[in-house]
């Protein structure tokens, strides 16, 4: 128990009491300099340095809606889709683009 006390006071003086002193310092200056920031006026940077990639976002399944899906996986060696949603639902649909309905294959 005295080695815990001595090492815990040790532990104190040497880290947390050396690592207040820098604030004490940052506290003394005078409070407008730190509120205070200088524009930055001399950007030469216009644009970003890379095009954006030519990607559009399509609904691969127009004709069906989902509530907060996390995931989308096909399963192995079939032409079906499953879906997960936030609220643990798995549906399960074919994989067509024309697909109009899902089927509930376990709600958690």
């Amino acid at each position: 128990m005295k080695f815990c006390r001595r090492f815990l006071s040790l532990w104190i003086v040497t880290f947390l009491l050396p690592a207040t002193w820098p604030m004490s310092a940052v506290v003394a200056l005078e409070p407008g300099k730190l509120a205070t920031r200088p524009p930055w006026t001399t950007s030469r940077v216009h644009g970003s340095p890379y095009p954006p990639a030519p990607y559009r976002v399509v609904s691969a399944f127009p004709q069906l809606q989902f509530k907060s899906p996390t995931s989308l996986v096909q399963l192995p060696g079939e032409d079906r889709m499953l879906v997960a949603e936030l609220a643990g639902r798995i549906l399960s649909f074919e994989k067509r683009a024309d697909v109009d309905r899902s089927s509930l294959v376990v709600d958690l």
